[in-house]
């Protein structure tokens, strides 16, 4: 099984960014914001996620998937702050699932602008949404 992680060292400490293969039985462990930036890329859309940590994304730009999402995201009950979307077609957390399922995250001063426009602004997340199909499948 292979196994990935990326880790940093800072002065002596060491700091993992995530670990696991995102399968259902070892999903990514994301510690990070630029551990779920990483993750969220194509390839990733049917992975399986846990969030280990508050991430706060001030300093970062988040693109999230621009495929359908099939996999899972459990934020146990973490902190998604600052999140802004800004680019993209679609935009949102995860913009676009189908038998996906996201519980038990929070986010904190997030929002969408497309051209200039706010679009969404998300206060609090429920603690479970289930993924509807696309209806453009």
């Amino acid at each position: 099984m292979l196994m990935r992680s990326c880790t940093v060292t800072v002065k002596g400490v060491f700091l993992s960014h995530y670990s696991g293969d995102g399968s259902a039985e070892n999903p990514y462990l994301v510690y990070t914001a630029k551990g779920l930036s990483t993750l969220f890329v194509a390839g990733n859309e049917d992975k399986h996620f846990v969030l280990k940590a508050d991430l706060d994304f001030a300093d970062l730009e988040f693109i999230s998937f621009s495929e359908l999402f099939t996999g899972t995201f459990d934020g146990e009950g973490h902190k998604i702050k600052n999140l802004k979307m800004t680019s993209g077609a679609t935009l949102g957390f995860i913009p676009k699932m189908q038998n996906a399922r996201i519980t038990n995250v929070v986010f904190e001063d997030a929002t969408c602008t497309k051209d200039g426009t706010r679009t969404g602004k998300c206060k609090n997340c429920p603690q479970t949404i289930t993924g509807e199909p696309d209806p453009g499948s």
